[in-house]
Formats: C-alpha cells, sequence, structure tokens
C-alpha cells in the first residue's frame, strides 16, 4: 500500500466529457472508468480493496488485516493513535501493537477503521474547498458513530465506516472535475433547484449512483453503498438491523447537511423537522442532537488537523451551537409557528405572473414554474410548494421543481403512480379536480399514502392541464393542519392556469418554428 501519490493530476476548471446519446447507467461506469486511470487513483484502489478484503476470511482475518495495515507505516500509526484515543481504550493501558488493537476490537471494526483513514489521507492535500467537503464526511462518521450508539446499534464501527462514505460521489466531482462541480453549484443558484438535482442535471446521474459504483469497484461492504439510498423524512416503521444502519446513516448526513450547509437562520427550522422525522425511530430527542453534534466535533478534531483544517478557524462550534439553540431554547416550536398567508400578495403574484405569459411571444416555462411555485410557498405561507411531472405514459407523477424546506427530501418522496384506484393522487389528475385537504375541516385523504410520504398535515394538489392532457400539477402542504381561503384558492388555481398557459405558448412557438 506504501507509495500512494498525493499529485492531484487535477487540471483547472476540468469538466467531465460524457457523450449525450450515453445512458444512465453508462454514465457512471465510464465515470468510474476515467476516474480509475488518474495517476494517483489506483494506488488509492489497492489501500482501500486490500483493507476491505483482509476481513473477509473468516479463518485468517485478524491476521491478514494486521499484515496490510502494517505494511503502511504512515496508517500503522494512525490507527494505533486512535485506539488509543478515550473513545476506543478507557482502560489507560497503552495499546502497542496492531495485534493487540485487532484482538480487542476485532478483525472489521479495526478495517472499517482503516479504510476511513485512507480517505480521509487521499483528499488531505487536495484543494482548500475539496478538503472542506472531506471534513463534512468526518463529521457525518462521527454523526453516525454517536447516534448508533444512542439506538445501542452493534456495529458501531460499521455505521462510522457507512458515515465517511456517504458523500463519495460528490467528494469525487469535486476533486476531480472542479469545473463540472463549479456548473452544479451555480445551477442550484441560477434554477432555483436542490443540489441533488443540479448533480442530476449537469451529469446525468445523482452523486449516490457515482458513490455506489465506486465502493463496488473497490469490493467495500455492500452495507457502505447501500447507505448512500435516500430516505425521505416520514414515520419509520419497525426496523431490521439494515434499516437500523440506513437510518442511522442518513439521519447523520442529513443532520451535517443542516447543522453546517444551511444558513443558521433557516437550520433551525430544518433542525426540527429532521427530529420529528427521525426522532422516534431512532429515540433521538432535542437534548441528544446537542450531545451527538457537540461529541462529534471533539472526535473529528484530529481528523481536521490531518486535512490542516481547524474546528474553530471554520466556526464550526459557532455555527453548531447556533442551530441546535434553536430546539434546546424552544426554536422547535418556533420552527412550527403558522406562516401567515399574504392573500394580497398572492393575488398580486397571480396577475404578475399572469401578465408575463401573455406579453412574452415565447414565454420561459421554467421561469414561471419557479415563479409560481415560489408565489405559493412564501405568499401561500405554506411550508413548501412544487411542480410534478406527469410522465410520457402518464403513469406516474414526480417531483421535478420546488420551492421551500427540506425540498430535496420533498422531490425524493414526491413520486407516485396515477391510477384510478389511487384516491387523492386520481381524484386531482384522472378527474382533474382542485384538491386541497384540511383535517381540521375534513377527514378524507388525511391519512392517505400521499400525506404520510410527505409527512403533510394539509396540502393541495391542483392539475395542470395543456390540450386536454394532464401534464403534472402544482402541490403544496404544510405541517400543521391549516385552512385555505377562497381568495388563496383562487390565487394559486390562477398561477397554475398561468404555467399551462405557458407551456402551450411554447410549444405552439415550437411548432410554428417547424
Amino acid at each position: 500500500m506504501n507509495g500512494v501519490s498525493h499529485s492531484s493530476a487535477v487540471v483547472p476548471g476540468a469538466r467531465l466529457a460524457l457523450p449525450r446519446n450515453m445512458s444512465r447507467n453508462d454514465c457512471v461506469a465510464a465515470c468510474v472508468q476515467e476516474l480509475t486511470s488518474r495517476p494517483d487513483f489506483p494506488a488509492f484502489s489497492r489501500s482501500i480493496r486490500e483493507v476491505m478484503l483482509a476481513a473477509d476470511d473468516e479463518c485468517g482475518s485478524a491476521r491478514q488485516i494486521t499484515d496490510v495495515v502494517r505494511r503502511d507505516f504512515g496508517l500503522s500509526l494512525k490507527v494505533l493513535r486512535a485506539v488509543n484515543s478515550f473513545y476506543y481504550n478507557r482502560s489507560g493501558r497503552e495499546i502497542r501493537s496492531l495485534g493487540h488493537a485487532v484482538a480487542m476490537l476485532g478483525a472489521e471494526a479495526v478495517r472499517d477503521l482503516a479504510g476511513s483513514m485512507i480517505l480521509v489521507d487521499h483528499f488531505r492535500r487536495k484543494s482548500p474547498g475539496v478538503r472542506e467537503l472531506m471534513m463534512l464526511s468526518v463529521v457525518t462518521a462521527n454523526h453516525a458513530r454517536s447516534a448508533a450508539e444512542r439506538v445501542q446499534f452493534r456495529r458501531i464501527e460499521e455505521a462510522y465506516l457507512c458515515g465517511m462514505f456517504r458523500n463519495l460521489g460528490e467528494l469525487l466531482i469535486a476533486c476531480y472535475y472542479p469545473g463540472t462541480y463549479a456548473d452544479i453549484l451555480s445551477a442550484v443558484a441560477e434554477h432555483m433547484v436542490t443540489g441533488r438535482q443540479a448533480a442530476f442535471r449537469v451529469l446525468r446521474f445523482h452523486y449516490e449512483e457515482l458513490g455506489r459504483a465506486m465502493t463496488h469497484h473497490w469490493q467495500m461492504p455492500e452495507s457502505v453503498g447501500e447507505c448512500m439510498r435516500e430516505r425521505s423524512l416520514r414515520a419509520l416503521g419497525p426496523l431490521s438491523e439494515a434499516g437500523q444502519l440506513l437510518t442511522v446513516v442518513s439521519f447523520s448526513h442529513q443532520l451535517t447537511g443542516v447543522v453546517y450547509r444551511k444558513d443558521a437562520n433557516a437550520a433551525g427550522a430544518a433542525l426540527a423537522r429532521l427530529l420529528d422525522g427521525y426522532g422516534a425511530a431512532l429515540k433521538v430527542r432535542p437534548e441528544d442532537v446537542e450531545k451527538i453534534v457537540g461529541q462529534a466535533l471533539e472526535e473529528s478534531k484530529e481528523s481536521l488537523e490531518w486535512l490542516n483544517l481547524s474546528v474553530d478557524d471554520l466556526r464550526l462550534r459557532k455555527q453548531a451551537a447556533l442551530v441546535v439553540a434553536t430546539l434546546t431554547e424552544g426554536g422547535e416550536d418556533e420552527a412550527r409557528a403558522e406562516r401567515p398567508q399574504d392573500e394580497e400578495r398572492l393575488e398580486r403574484e397571480e396577475a404578475e405572473v399572469r401578465a408575463l405569459v401573455a406579453e412574452a411571444e415565447n414565454p420561459d416555462v421554467n421561469q414561471i414554474l419557479r415563479r409560481a411555485v415560489v408565489s405559493v410557498r412564501e405568499a401561500g405561507g405554506f411550508r413548501r410548494a412544487l411542480f410534478g411531472l406527469v410522465n410520457a405514459e402518464r403513469q406516474t407523477v414526480a417531483g421535478r421543481l420546488g420551492a421551500g424546506d427540506d425540498m430535496e427530501a420533498a422531490l425524493a418522496a414526491f413520486d407516485f403512480a396515477v391510477e384510478a384506484r389511487g384516491g387523492v393522487i386520481a381524484l386531482a389528475l384522472l378527474r382533474r379536480q382542485d384538491v386541497f385537504v384540511n383535517p381540521d375541516r375534513e377527514g378524507r385523504f388525511s391519512e392517505s399514502e400521499l400525506a404520510r410520504r410527505m409527512n403533510a398535515a394539509s396540502f393541495g394538489l391542483f392539475p395542470i392541464v395543456v390540450d386536454d392532457r394532464v401534464l403534472g400539477c402544482l402541490y403544496f402542504d404544510d405541517d400543521r393542519p391549516r385552512a385555505l381561503s377562497e381568495a388563496a384558492r383562487r390565487a394559486i388555481g390562477g398561477l397554475r392556469d398561468s404555467i399551462a398557459a405557458s407551456i402551450d405558448k411554447s410549444r405552439r412557438r415550437q411548432r410554428q418554428a417547424l
């Protein structure tokens, strides 16, 4: 494993160039092939693969993992330093050999610890932006370890490993294709989409798909790739061991995103909703979140030093304190406070959007969509609003663009079959009726699959019809029961009509051009 090159082998502004006619799976495979041909990648891949495979042999795993780690002197020192920390060694007696470390922790735990260290070591001399992304992975790993302890998940180091590699796809793109990564960040701001949506627009695959493909290439435990899958925020039933691991890692990944990748003012409400979604399944309370975040920062300090980063220089401690305070000082109730519905503003927005469509010869449909969903969310006072698109076969409707809280999770969750027995979906999209569900007024649909999956107490679903065909819907919701006034209903219906009119006008313009 010695001889890993730390040369970045990255051209500033480098982009991932793939043929436009290439399928999604082929795009992922081509990216893996291109990455693994980089000068610094074969030794890196070999290091991870050797460590992962060393613990697979039930008979000789202890000896093999000891031999593999010992061959890399730097890695050996890091593993010994880690196992002598208070977290692992509370006896006070120094552990001086790898053999002793393996005997104490087990081959799989040492494998997981060593694999994580190889990842950190590989990225520690990359660009500052990449090192900060790596830092977030370190924090996620420690969130996962702490959360796993709290739910008494027995394979704690596996949770740590899965947390460390959870964001591998984004890390690889940011490091090796900085131009492409810049395009993704620009798309987030320019098109008002989530990072996940923007990545898919630019790459034609999700970060997680690249991450899973790379961990498969490295022959890592299957659980590492499985824990990269999305888990939407909704009520969770009894969990299997694999489900518990996925839930721990998903919670930890989202906790990192909420605390360190959001503005502190917006993060408080998002943290309250994260706790609503995972608190029952993980038995995590607001005071536990504070402990998980604080403990993760302390345990990340040494890894951050390898990355030439500091908890205090990055203001991580201050950011974490500001966000967590919203839970421990009553911010959870404030986050759930009802948002005001500004009927006058909503009517004004509807009139302006209608005028935009009427005046444009060839309206920008995406611009109209963005303006409409933002208007519904902000002036309507809802938690979030999104545009759902019906597929060409008219079998499913899926979220494509939205505004509001936890939009990435919301868009992933908004994916439903359009069928005659589909309840509220069928009523809105097949019968073409505007639907608004307020459980304080009526119980119908308040326990529907849509309500459960979207974790919505009240919601609206307005179909978008063009040329006598339902193309999609305008969806909006809240996490508490609320009413929709007649004026607000008319204004939202008008925004929906403007979306339909912009699509119709744009299509007519395209046909004329032909």
